[in-house]
């Protein structure tokens, strides 16, 4: 009796399958680009509900006001921790192999509209002064604050809320289920946006930039090892059996380049794999897929440091 391939095993296979395709299916391969945008349309589709729901959901299955402050607390301070490290390293790597070094590339772009806010005005902006257009335009921070407040008020107003909990749970699982049905096509979708991807910008460009890709995978592999550190350290916890069990959700974010695609699968792995209680995954990782973005952090602090270089 064959055994049936694993998700991420097939992710993988679509991404090997879509690069060879992107070298060899010429005009063929860029066909496919429709393919992917609909898949990353269908991904882009249900993160702001997701996002919503979660941590609507998350925050009212605490058991009460001063539970929901511990583990906020907790968390804000461990991803405040974490992407202050991969900002650290990012611009480490950075500076120590200089991908930008010896690289030729027009960087001008005129009708480009520079905007600069300052901190105060990210601190404002935080609250959206109208949360339905916060979700329209999916400013992921606001929805966060609009619905950790939403669900701190409904704590307090106990069972006069129970009817409105209720609907946020159904929400919830709908939301979860229509994640897990794209998430069935993401080795499609990933072939198709790797074939595109090659057969449009060509090899040459990944080569050209092979040593930028390098440093990239170089730090995010030395934040992997710190996650593992600190998992010992704090949780303890052996890390290689976790990252055993999580493989699933590790593949399906690679894949995606999205941690929000991989919720209601990391939420159940943490739960029937790790156990970790339902309150605490359901509140803390769309806290942490929307705010706690440590690969961002340090792909940003290289690509800070790369065009630097360049100039």
């Amino acid at each position: 009796m064959k055994k049936k391939l694993k998700l991420w095993q097939k992710v993988i296979i679509g991404m090997v399958l879509g690069i060879l395709f992107g070298i060899f299916g010429g005009e063929y391969a860029q066909d496919l680009k429709p393919f992917g945008d609909v898949f990353l349309n269908m991904i882009k589709m249900v993160v702001v509900p997701l996002i919503l729901f979660s941590i609507l959901n998350g925050v009212t299955n605490v058991s009460d006001a001063s539970t929901f402050g511990r583990l906020g607390t907790r968390a804000f301070l461990m991803y405040v921790l974490t992407t202050a490290f991969a900002v650290t390293i990012g611009l480490t790597f950075a500076n120590i192999f200089e991908p930008g070094i010896g690289l030729t590339i027009d960087l001008t772009n005129p009708h480009e509209h520079q905007e600069n806010n300052t901190l105060k005005d990210l601190f404002v902006n935080i609250i959206p002064s109208n949360p339905i257009k916060a979700m329209a335009d999916g400013k992921t921070l606001q929805i966060v604050v609009f619905a950790f407040f939403a669900g701190f008020a409904l704590i307090l107003i106990g069972d006069k809320g129970r009817e409105v909990k209720n609907f946020i749970s159904s929400c919830t699982h709908l939301v979860f289920k229509m994640i897990q049905l794209v998430i069935q096509l993401t080795p499609y979708g990933v072939f198709a946006i790797m074939s595109w991807v090659v057969a449009d910008y060509g090899i040459e460009v990944m080569l050209h930039l092979g040593k930028f890709i390098l440093v990239v995978v170089g730090a995010l592999f030395v934040q992997y090892i710190l996650f593992g550190v600190m998992l010992l350290l704090f949780a303890r916890v052996n890390p290689l059996p976790f990252y055993k069990k999580m493989l699933t959700t590790q593949a399906l974010a690679m894949a995606t380049s999205s941690s929000k695609a991989t919720l209601p699968t990391a939420i159940s792995e943490l739960r029937n794999k790790i156990g970790v209680s339902r309150g605490s995954a359901s509140f803390i990782l769309p806290l942490g897929a929307a705010v706690n973005m440590d690969a961002t952090a340090i792909y940003l602090g290289i690509c800070a440091v790369f065009f630097a270089q360049i100039f």
